[in-house]
């Protein structure tokens, strides 16, 4: 993972996509260009994880029913199955709403409030739905837009499952952060890493003679979890 190098460390699925939305709330405390910018977009029928924020940004209804309510702060796209076209459109003369849909809710929500839109890159619980080719250009031109970072969840299709070594290698996609976990450690113990470009990572660095700088870094911290190369503050 060339672009993402900076890497920390969990124990399930779930707490790698945590990880992935305390950055991008973080983020919007501590970085002047990403103020106020701590909303999450997730699409329907996508899953993320078991705890509760990772549930409020889940979009399979069965899997949260009973358990709210939840976090506040997430915010639902429509799915990209062409089978059931949420648009009752057909491909390819379609507009490829459901990547333009993107870009109506981050307006609905507001641009300067959208820090993030986590995504699996092929659905799997929600019915195995591979988008088509134009999706996530789209999508990434759109975030790129309006500063949201692309945030993709490789739990299920990473290391190999699709064919590619991440599911998103199969699109002209380039995410912000992956997270993963299943084929990291193939069941052999848990673990599971959130993995982030540098830029993201320098977000957090500190000049420690600096008393405004000292608490910017992510006080992050789990039983099992770690950080693989430098600490987030020098």
């Amino acid at each position: 993972m060339p672009r993402h190098g900076k890497v920390y460390f969990f124990s399930s699925g779930s707490e790698a996509n945590e990880k992935a939305f305390k950055t991008v709330r973080l983020a919007s405390r501590i970085c002047n260009q990403r103020q106020g910018k701590y909303k999450i977009l997730y699409r329907d029928r996508d899953y993320h994880g078991t705890t509760i924020a990772t549930m409020s940004a889940c979009g399979q209804f069965e899997r949260k029913k009973g358990f709210g309510p939840f976090v506040e702060g997430f915010a639902q796209v429509p799915h990209c199955l062409c089978y059931r076209c949420p648009f009752d459109k057909n491909y390819p003369g379609c507009s490829i709403d459901c990547a333009r849909a993107v870009e109506e809710v981050i307006l609905k929500e507001g641009p300067d409030t959208v820090g993030g839109f986590i995504v699996e890159p092929i659905t799997a619980g929600g019915g195995i739905i591979p988008p088509v080719k134009e999706y996530f250009p789209m999508v990434q031109a759109i975030c790129k837009k309006y500063g949201v970072w692309i945030i993709m969840d490789e739990v299920v299709c990473g290391f190999g499952r699709t064919g590619k070594f991440w599911g998103h290698h199969h699109y002209d996609v380039d995410p912000d952060i992956i997270t993963m976990a299943k084929g990291l450690a193939s069941s052999y113990e848990a673990l599971s890493a959130t993995a982030v470009k540098q830029e993201i990572y320098d977000i957090f660095l500190n000049d420690t003679s600096n008393p405004e700088q000292q608490t910017n870094f992510s006080r992050d911290i789990s039983t099992y979890g770690g950080s693989a190369g430098e600490h987030p503050h020098h």
